[in-house]
């Protein structure tokens, strides 16, 4: 029975971190929204399987820092 509650302890600490506690702390360190990375852990998961999933967060980092640097920095230049 401890077992069991053990189990369900973890499991229910496993998620709050997985799905609330991480992705608060990737938005104000990278500012990588919520909805962005999810949507990226659900693309890269179903086309790359469990590889894709581990990797999915850094490449939407990098992503979202080159759109910044590329796109945003070139709009921004840009004489009106």
């Amino acid at each position: 029975m401890r077992a069991l509650w053990i189990a369900a302890l973890y499991i229910a600490i496993q998620l709050i971190e997985s799905y609330v506690i991480t992705p608060r702390v990737q938005e104000r360190t990278v500012s990588l929204p919520p909805a962005f990375t999810i949507s990226m852990q659900l693309l890269f998961g179903v086309l790359f399987g469990t590889l894709g999933l581990a990797l999915a967060t850094p490449v939407a980092a990098v992503l979202l820092a080159l759109g910044k640097r590329f796109y945003v920095a070139e709009f921004l230049a840009r004489e009106p």
